[in-house]
């Protein structure tokens, strides 16, 4: 698995964090409005997990079975 550094877009459709950090939807809800997601850094081997609110547009992992 190869994670290019997307960044994510915020809520006012800036773009963040491009060429520093790529973060991916998680299917599990955090809450109300809330989602989890997971982040991968290009310069160390930390995964974050934060929850976020689901106007923001982060990348999408799909696995195939």
């Amino acid at each position: 698995f190869t994670a290019l550094p997307g960044g994510y877009r915020c809520s006012d459709g800036d773009f963040i964090n491009l060429g520093y950090s790529a973060s991916f939807w998680s299917s599990t809800e955090g809450g109300i409005s809330l989602v989890w997601a997971r982040a991968l850094y290009f310069d160390h081997s930390e995964v974050s997990r934060y929850s976020s609110s689901e106007q923001f547009g982060f990348s999408v992992r799909l696995v195939r079975e």
